[in-house]
């Protein structure tokens, strides 16, 4: 009896997928399960019909007598089954039949058709047959096909390999898709369970729906009979029905559900797994490798091949945001998206170059965005765009280049995050270059190339640290230099807020690879608010080794501001520079070195900070620095956390290998714009005239200096390199070197001499002062500049001389003159020029007495004014009548004095007695008179 339960269990389980059809998958978007509350419904429809009662009524039909027990026993087992099913697959017991036929008739339906255009969704879902070795799959193609002449047995009846056909028909569509399952027949297998190996699954993707919605059927022949287990080809039907998609899938003739206990996998039935429905963005696919531009570029299986076709299609479809590139696309010409809201993208897991100039080609740039989107390719091993040889590019407004992020991997170093150049040419006027990051070369990366950058931002670029064989390579955060390369910096760009792990966080003029001689050239532009683990937070300037030449670097304009030398990096950053850093090798170990050069004019230096020494300039052993006064540097307010060498440090040591040595060094006496310098030692003492030139010849031997000078409003005038607000985390706020580095151009110098004359008959009147005072003047652009000042007495036979001035400015000559202040009583005069000297003449001049002034004459007297007329007096008024007494009022009570009062009482009536009797006197007395 128990024996017919597989036959009964499985006819109760057909029986709950009739209760239970259709089913629609509940499918979340991109997770591809179905969601709880339909996973719970059925279950619990299943549970209601597998009662034990259930059970019973269904084996009495078959005319078995089963005892309680036995029933409760069946149910169980079931259970077991239904909760086995992985709650993102679909079998047939679970899902309504239809008929075979009746499927090509719904797919031939135009009303079911499923049009690629209306696609708002791509469907991705998995077709799974699993399959036993010796039980399932290969018990049905064995028993199905053991007839004569069998195509997949072989000469002793055993199975060979074959495969099978999976077929999906889509609605409307005339093309199909066509994935194979197949078995594999290992007769070397040492066991004979490894004989077979069954590869039952398969996928389909990127299928376009009109519907988030899927419905899972099966259908059976036409008959109802199920389909046969041991076909080479099955079909596949998806269509549209109202506002859902169905996909009807064979059910299989079955016999055995699971191997084994606690098995998941089911024998010789169609599971359809990982349903997935992502909705399709408006985009357009590009495949400049694999494309066509007869395909309407919608999946990237009909991807286009040309840039101009994608943006044809995207600016007739103003609702496409993005355009996908998944093939490395040729490009030339003018590249925009004019007239469309497309993006540029770099597809998901595609890690080649997205566009190419290719060689001898021109392509320009403009009003486009061309993305890395990093976020999905952490693995991208490519730039954005490669110029090949002989080819370039221009880079003007509206043009991006972002979020390019090659992947770090030990001894594959990467190079260019948005631009790789191989000998050609790049053009920037405008755009932006940001958050691009690779190993050399964070935002572009220049081979044997040249770029002209008068415009636009390279910002926000990493250099991150990367490794091989030979060591650490990492440079350039902003823009690297290689092998022979030239970058002209002019105008308007700027690069900015870039980083580099190790060396030149803004600009590396050389790689951390030897090679031929690489140049900046700084005529302009803004480098600002880099950073470097390493040397150079704005600019690092490589020497040689080995083979090739040093790099050099060339600056006569622009700035270099709030850069940051940070002490993070793994190579030698003793003499840092926070602004600029200039490597240098010497000879030793077979290194065949040479120093880095930096050439830099009317430089003003200024508000840089070191922890170290050096908050100006530091320079390490091997480090020749010369500081010339035309066309020089004014180098003053800057600042070391040690206070040692706040504006100058120097220091000699073989202690650091390739880098040890002697520095050389030669100071100018005044700064640009005419200022002494007055160099002094940390002390306080003024370094002597002998010591402004010189070597440093023993170990650690250091010269550390300081000046209390500023520069003028001649400084200002003429400075036109401006390095200020940058650190470094040890030597060389403004500039460190292990290099060459001079500062202004090697001129003659002129010395002017002035000598003061007095005619005034050798002082006869005394009135010649003790000193004067003269300034030394130089006139530029229609203004007088004040640059020197000095006071003339006897004591030094009224004579001075200006000394150490450049002749020239930029080639072209300097106008000098000198002026003294006024000295009352003389007339000046200036006679002579700068080669034979200036001559001041004061000539006494007495003033005459003033001349007496007449006496002013007198003036009339005014005439008298009548005297006013008397006015007649007022007539006298009337005196009023006069009023009645008022009633006297009734005294009030007498009270009582108080203690004193009585005292305050008489002396009040003496003063009325006194007050009458005075007053009859006077009367008395002019009665007399008038009787008199």
């Amino acid at each position: 009896m128990i024996r017919k339960f597989p036959v009964f269990l499985l006819a109760i389980l057909l029986t709950v997928g009739s209760f239970y059809s259709p089913v629609v998958l509940a499918m979340e978007e991109g997770a591809g399960e179905v969601d709880d509350a339909t996973q719970t419904q059925l279950h619990s429809e299943m549970e209601s019909v597998l009662s034990e009662e259930v059970v019973a009524e269904a084996l009495e039909s078959e005319g078995e007598d089963i005892s309680s027990g036995a029933a409760e026993e069946a149910e169980n087992e079931l259970q077991s089954i239904v909760e086995e099913i992985p709650g993102n697959s679909m079998m047939a017991a679970s899902t309504r039949s239809v008929s075979y036929k009746s499927q090509f008739d719904a797919n031939d339906n135009p009303l079911n058709a499923i049009v690629t255009d209306e696609a708002e969704y791509m469907l991705t879902f998995d077709v799974n047959r699993p399959g036993a070795n010796h039980d399932g799959i290969t018990t049905a193609y064995d028993d199905g096909w053991w007839v004569s002449g069998s195509p997949i047995h072989d000469e002793n009846w055993d199975l060979t390999s074959f495969t099978v056909d999976i077929e999906l028909h889509v609605a409307g569509q005339a093309e199909t898709q066509v994935k194979q399952m197949s078995l594999t027949v290992n007769n070397s297998a040492a066991e004979p369970w490894d004989k077979y190996v069954w590869n039952g699954k398969v996928t389909f993707d990127a299928v376009g729906v009109p519907s988030q919605a899927v419905e899972v059927e099966y259908y059976t022949y036409d008959d109802g009979s199920l389909i046969k287990p041991h076909l080479f080809k099955y079909d596949l039907f998806l269509r549209k029905e109202a506002d859902k998609v169905v996909l009807s899938i064979p059910k299989l003739k079955n016999t055995v559900i699971a191997y084994t206990e606690g098995d998941t996998s089911y024998k010789d039935v169609m599971l359809v797994e990982n349903i997935e429905t992502t909705e399709i963005k408006n985009v357009v696919y590009l495949n400049g490798t694999a494309g066509d531009d007869a395909a309407d570029g919608r999946s990237p299986e009909t991807a286009v091949r040309s840039f101009e076709k994608a943006k044809e299609i995207a600016t007739a479809n103003q609702a496409i945001t993005e355009i996908i590139v998944i093939g490395t696309t040729a490009v030339e010409g003018a590249i925009d998206l004019d007239g469309t809201q497309a993006t540029l993208v770099r597809g998901a897991g595609f890690h080649d170059y997205l566009l190419k100039v290719t060689t001898g080609k021109a392509a320009s740039l403009s009003n486009i965005i061309i993305d890395g989107n990093s976020g999905e390719n952490p693995d991208t091993k490519a730039s954005l765009i490669k110029l090949e040889r002989g080819s370039t590019l221009d880079i003007t407004e509206g043009t991006v280049l972002r979020n390019n992020k090659l992947k770090t991997v030990y001894n594959s170093i990467t190079n260019g995050g948005a631009i790789y150049a191989q000998s050609a040419t790049i053009n920037m006027t405008g755009g932006i270059i940001e958050e691009n990051l690779a190993n050399n070369g964070g935002g572009i990366f220049l081979n044997k190339s040249n770029m002209n950058f008068s415009g636009g931002i390279v910002q926000n670029n990493i250099a991150e640290r990367g490794r091989d064989d030979g060591g650490i390579k990492t440079s350039g955060g902003g823009i690297t230099l290689d092998k022979g390369s030239t970058l002209y910096l002019s105008g308007e760009s700027r690069v900015q807020h870039n980083h580099s792990d190790e060396v030149g966080g803004g600009i590396s003029v050389g790689s951390r690879e030897w090679g031929p001689t690489n140049v900046l050239n700084m005529d302009g532009g803004i480098v600002q608010s880099n950073t470097s683990g390493g040397t150079g937070g704005g600019i690092f300037v490589q020497a040689k080794y080995f083979s090739g030449g040093a790099s050099k670097a060339y600056i006569s304009s622009g700035q270099i501001l709030d850069n940051q030398m940070l002490g993070t990096g793994s190579t030698e950053r003793v003499f840092g520079g926070g602004g600029i850093y200039v490597n240098g090798a010497n000879q030793n170990y077979g290194v065949n070195g040479a120093n880095g050069e930096l050439y830099i004019k009317n430089l003003i230096m200024t508000d840089n900070t070191s922890k170290w020494e050096g908050g100006g300039y530091a320079a390490c052993p091997i480090t020749k620095t010369t500081i010339f006064v035309t066309d020089g540097t004014a180098i003053y307010g800057n600042t070391s956390e040690e206070n040692k060498g706040n504006e100058l440090y120097v220091l000699s040591s073989q202690a650091y290998g390739l880098h040890s040595g002697n520095p050389e060094y030669n100071l100018s006496q005044r700064m640009l714009g005419g200022v002494r310098y007055n160099w002094k030692y940390d002390n306080g003492t003024l370094l002597p005239d002998d010591q402004y030139e010189g070597k440093l010849e023993k170990s650690y031997e250091e010269l550390s200096l300081n000046t209390d000078s500023e520069g003028n409003n001649l400084t200002a005038e003429l400075g036109k390199v401006i390095i200020s607000g940058n650190r470094s985390m040890t030597r060389g706020g403004g500039i460190g070197s292990n290099g060459t580095v001079v500062f202004g151009t090697d001129d003659e110098l002129i010395n002017i001499s002035v000598t003061k004359i007095w005619e005034d008959n050798n002082n006869e009147d005394q009135k010649r002062p003790s000193s004067v005072t003269v300034h030394l003047v130089v006139v530029m652009n229609g203004q007088e500049y004040v640059i020197d000042t000095d006071i003339l007495s006897s004591e030094d036979g009224w004579e001075t001389t200006f000394d150490h001035l450049p002749k020239v400015h930029n080639g072209i000559q300097i106008e000098y003159t000198v002026k003294e202040e006024v000295v009352d009583g003389y007339q000046a005069t200036t006679t002579g020029d700068v080669s034979t000297g200036f001559i001041l003449t004061n000539s006494y001049e007495p003033t005459d007495p003033e001349e007496p002034t007449d006496p002013e004459e007198p003036t009339d007297p005014e005439e008298p004014t009548d005297p006013e007329e008397p006015t007649d007096p007022e007539e006298p008024t009337d005196p009023e009548e006069p009023t009645d007494p008022e009633e006297p009022t009734e005294p009030d009570q007498v009270t009582l004095p108080k203690t004193g009062e009585d005292r305050a009482g008489y002396l009040y009536l003496l003063a009325v007695l006194m007050l009458t009797a005075g007053l009859a006197l006077l009367l008395g007395d002019k009665v007399k008179a008038k009787d008199a």
